[in-house]
């Protein structure tokens, strides 16, 4: 008698002994390069100090607009950037800074400085993709105080906020 033995080849047993194992180790590469890759969810960039295993991050800033309560309102004109600011006395001739964060590509990240012009409004010349959602930081170079926003994709304005309400704390 003669036995006839098929080829290990042709079993579909013996591809998922060695396919499963490399599908895994393909995906579980991918997903590293996934999370520390450029653009992560991780590369915004507040100062945090590390002290122990504690982490703090200074919010005097955030305080700081939400007592004076401002707020802001941001909207784009004919190619600029148009910035009115409410509350309480703050000087209307500085320059401002407003830094627009691309939500997971730090390389398309911009700062752009808004000056006053006499009818009490800031200004910059900036056109803006809208493709997408962008997270809004606006503050004088003196980082005073902060003011928070989110442009949502296809809106020609966005509302500013301090981080939190004074009432909070």
């Amino acid at each position: 008698m003669s036995e006839s033995r098929a080829s290990p080849w042709r079993q579909p047993v013996f591809w998922l002994v060695l396919g499963m194992p490399a599908v895994m180790v393909v995906a579980g590469v991918m997903m590293v390069r996934t999370a520390v890759g450029v653009g992560s969810t991780d590369s915004r960039d507040p100062l945090v100090q590390r002290t122990a295993q504690m982490q703090t991050v200074d919010l005097s800033a955030d305080l700081a607009a939400s007592k004076a309560q401002l707020r802001g309102s941001l909207r784009q004109h004919a190619g600029a950037l148009e910035l009115v600011i409410d509350g309480a006395a703050i000087d209307r001739t500085m320059p401002l800074v407003l830094r627009l964060q691309h939500p997971v590509d730090a390389r398309a990240d911009r700062r752009v400085i808004l000056t006053a012009e006499a009818d009490g409004v800031w200004r910059a010349r900036l056109d803006l993709a809208h493709g997408h959602d962008w997270l809004l930081e606006l503050a004088p170079e003196s980082a005073a105080w902060r003011l928070k926003g989110r442009w949502l994709r296809q809106q020609d304005a966005a509302e500013l906020r301090p981080a939190f309400s004074a009432a909070a704390r």
